[in-house]
């Protein structure tokens, strides 16, 4: 009898323990496995309809089971950034109703999470906070972080600062990353596109701009981006063939707009320049159509020095008077 009693309260106490304890660990578990799966969702790019929600739910159902998931509110950070501020409200009650707020947390509750240190950085580089923002990126790397936004981050830091070639290496280092997530190598690509259009390298601009259309193809403000930043420096034809080809995709107002100061480019051209006026002619009418204020067409172009050639056409042919243009403001 006294052997059977104790066999029965050490099976009793061993159940316990296990009661005790497998709550807590399938907890931790859980809150893991729904914090990778809202992850995985925001990794998607580009992102499909609702998939911000879908992650803000996984993202409450592992905080509600586990308020102290330090990588949980990583996420919800970069839930965010990306999705919008709105969702903080989702997560006020957990002290992180804001992209500042969660990554706090997420720092505060494993300071050694170096992805964390990485989203810190973007944070600060948006709030101008430049030297804060390098300390964060050195942490960052002393933890071991490997987010292909680490090297982002250094770019943006770096074009910030106006060093243009040292953020063009890092945007490259990320495109070279075959471990690159898609939104990163995405905006990395868009980024080089603009910097070799400054540099007047068309080629490396145009092959950098196919690359990122491949990975999004249906993106209208990628496309339209392109057409501003040839628009800029002068290249009227090229920017006229990328915003109808955005048209093409969806009637975006600023993909017409860029279409309209381009043909304007066109025209001036031949204005200028004495060429065949007639046959840039149907390129005046298109634009006008889209465009017709030739005052504040004029006022734009002249803020740029690649575009101001339509602002003296305009002017030339008499359009526009010239102290609409120059008119000092009150």
């Amino acid at each position: 009898m006294y052997a059977f009693m104790k066999h029965l309260l050490l099976v009793t106490a061993f159940a316990a323990l296990i009661a005790g304890c497998t709550p807590a660990r399938a907890a931790d578990e859980t809150a893991a496995a729904l914090t990778a799966e809202a992850a995985r969702i925001l990794d998607e790019f580009p992102a499909a309809d609702g998939a911000y929600n879908a992650a803000a739910e996984k993202l409450r159902q592992a905080l509600a089971l586990d308020p102290a998931y330090a990588k949980a509110y990583v996420q919800v950070c970069r839930l965010q950034v990306t999705g919008g501020p709105e969702f903080g409200r989702l997560f006020a009650g957990v002290a992180a109703g804001s992209a500042q707020r969660a990554i706090f947390k997420a720092i505060e509750l494993d300071p050694g999470n170096g992805n964390a240190w990485v989203l810190r950085a973007h944070l600060l580089v948006d709030m101008h906070r430049l030297a804060d923002a390098k300390l964060a990126l050195i942490e960052a790397a002393k933890l071991g972080a490997d987010s292909s936004w680490l090297a982002f981050n250094w770019a943006e830091v770096y074009e910030e600062e106006g060093n243009l070639a040292a953020a063009a290496e890092k945007y490259r280092e990320v495109v070279g990353n075959p471990a690159a997530k898609k939104a990163a190598l995405s905006h990395a690509l868009q980024q080089l596109t603009v910097y070799y259009v400054a540099r007047h390298d068309w080629e490396r601009a145009e092959q950098m701009f196919r690359d990122a259309v491949a990975i999004n193809p249906a993106a209208t403000w990628l496309r339209t981006r392109y057409a501003d930043a040839l628009l800029r420096h002068g290249q009227f034809s090229a920017a006229i063939l990328r915003a109808r080809e955005t048209l093409q995709i969806k009637d975006y107002a600023a993909a017409r707009h860029v279409l309209a100061i381009a043909l304007y480019g066109r025209w001036a051209n031949a204005v200028v320049k004495d060429e065949n006026r007639e046959h840039a002619r149907p390129a005046y009418d298109e634009a006008h159509a889209l465009l017709p204020d030739l005052k504040a067409v004029a006022v734009e172009a002249n803020q740029n020095a690649e575009t101001r050639i339509i602002t003296e056409a305009l002017i030339q042919e008499g359009l526009v008077a010239r102290i609409e243009v120059f008119r000092r403001p009150n």
